[in-house]
C-alpha cells in the first residue's frame, strides 16, 4: 500500500501495466504492518523538547555533516496556485542563507566544504505529509577532527543574523534571477526531458500530494509572483518558519567521543552571545572577463560525412570538433581537452584521473 510504481518513456502503456502486475502482484504485505492508519506506524512528532544536541557516528560515512534542524506536525493545504505563489519567499529566503553558506565555504581554510539550507511540509519525511522539517547545515571539509566545532558558531550565527536583519535586496535579486533562469532553462529543455527526470517528479508530486504542472505553468507563476515578492516578505516569511524553540544541532560524524553531543551544546550556546552584524549591503558589479582579445582565425574546416562531424583547425592549433544532434532542445554541451590526457598520464601514479577532479 505505500508502493508507487511510475513508468515514463516511450512504452505500449497496455503492454507496459501488464508486466507491471505481472513482476508485481504476487508481493504480499506484512499483515501486522496493514492496519489501516500507516501515520501513526511511523511514529509522531514530539513538540515542546527545546534545544538538544545529537551525534550519530558510523566510521563508514562518505561525507561528515553538521546541521540544525527542526520538526513540527503539519496541516497539508490544498495546493492551489495561490499557495504555490505564498511558498516562493521562504524558498527565496532558504536560497539566500544557502549562498551565504557557500560563501563562507569558499573562504580559505572553512571548516566545511559546502552549505545550505531549505524546509517546507510538502517535502514529508519517508514519503508522509503532516510534517514539516527544516535545515540549515554544512558538508564539512576532510583533514581535521575539530572541524564540526569551528562549524558550529559559522551556522548558528548566519541563521540568527537572517532572524534578526534580514536580507538585502541584492541579495534578492540574485537569488530571483537564479530562479528566473531555472525555469526558463526547464521550458526550454521540456520537449527532450528524460524519462527518469519526468518520473521522478510524477513521484515528488505524490509524496507532497500537489498537483504535477508543467515548466511553462511553473515560470508564469514565479514569473507572476516575482515583482511583487520584497526583501521584508522574503524575512517575515523566514521569521515564521524558524519560529521554534524545538531545534536540534546533529552531527553526522565518522567517530564521536561520549560527550561530543555536550560540547556541540556548550559551543552552540557560547556563540548566541557573540553579537552578529547585518549582512552587508552589496551592490552588483560589472562581468569583469568581457574582452578576450583579437579574434583568432580558421586555418581549416573539414567535415567528416559519415559522421556528420565538423572540424576546425584554429590558428593557435587548436582543433574544434562540431556536431548538431537533437538529443537535448536549447542546449549546447562544451567539453575541453588538454594535451593528450590520460595517454601521457604518469604509469607509476595509477588512479591519479580519478584524484585530480577531485582537487
Amino acid at each position: 500500500e505505500r508502493i508507487t510504481f511510475i513508468a515514463c518513456g516511450d512504452a505500449d502503456p497496455e503492454e507496459m501495466e501488464r508486466r507491471i502486475i505481472e513482476a508485481y502482484e504476487s508481493m504480499k504485505g506484512d499483515q501486522d504492518y496493514n492496519t489501516g492508519d500507516g501515520s501513526d506506524l511511523l511514529g509522531s512528532v514530539v513538540t515542546g523538547t527545546g534545544f538538544a544536541a545529537a551525534v550519530f557516528s558510523d566510521n563508514e560515512l562518505v561525507a561528515e555533516e553538521i546541521f540544525l534542524t527542526f520538526s513540527r506536525p503539519y496541516d497539508m493545504p490544498a495546493d492551489t496556485e495561490s499557495e504555490r505563489v505564498s511558498q516562493f519567499p521562504l524558498s527565496l529566503s532558504h536560497s539566500i542563507v544557502s549562498d551565504r553558506l557557500q560563501k563562507a565555504a569558499k573562504k580559505e581554510g572553512s571548516p566545511f566544504r559546502s552549505g545550505g539550507a531549505g524546509g517546507s511540509g510538502r517535502e514529508g519525511i519517508l514519503g508522509r505529509s503532516g510534517i514539516e522539517t527544516g535545515e540549515i547545515g554544512v558538508t564539512l571539509a576532510s583533514g581535521s577532527d575539530g572541524n564540526w566545532k569551528v562549524s558550529i558558531p559559522i551556522i548558528e550565527q548566519e541563521f540568527r543574523r537572517a532572524l534578526e536583519f534580514g536580507f538585502t535586496p541584492y541579495e534578492l535579486d540574485v537569488v530571483k534571477a537564479s530562479y528566473m533562469r531555472y525555469y526558463q532553462r526547464m521550458v526550454d529543455v521540456a520537449a527532450t526531458r528524460h524519462s527518469q527526470g519526468l518520473a521522478t517528479e510524477l513521484r515528488e508530486t505524490i509524496k507532497g500530494q500537489s498537483v504535477f504542472t508543467t515548466p511553462t505553468e511553473d515560470l508564469r507563476l514565479f514569473s507572476q509572483a516575482m515583482e511583487s515578492i520584497m526583501p521584508d516578505d522574503v524575512h517575515a516569511a523566514f521569521k515564521s518558519f524558524w519560529d521554534t524553540s524545538d531545534l536540534e544541532l546533529v552531527l553526522y560524524s565518522k567517530e564521536a567521543a561520549p560527550d561530543t553531543s555536550d560540547i556541540m551544546e556548550q559551543i552552540y550556546n557560547q556563540s548566541k552571545e557573540e553579537k552578529v552584524e547585518p549582512p552587508s549591503m552589496e551592490v552588483d558589479v560589472e562581468f569583469s572577463y568581457n574582452s578576450f582579445g583579437e579574434p583568432g582565425e580558421i586555418i581549416s574546416d573539414t567535415t567528416q560525412e559519415d559522421l556528420d562531424i565538423r572540424q576546425l583547425q584554429l590558428g593557435n592549433n587548436v582543433r574544434v570538433n562540431l556536431k548538431t544532434t537533437d538529443f537535448q532542445a536549447n542546449t549546447i554541451g562544451i567539453t575541453v581537452q588538454f594535451g593528450t590526457g590520460k595517454l601521457s598520464q604518469d604509469t607509476s601514479k595509477p588512479g591519479i584521473q580519478w584524484l585530480a577532479p577531485q582537487m
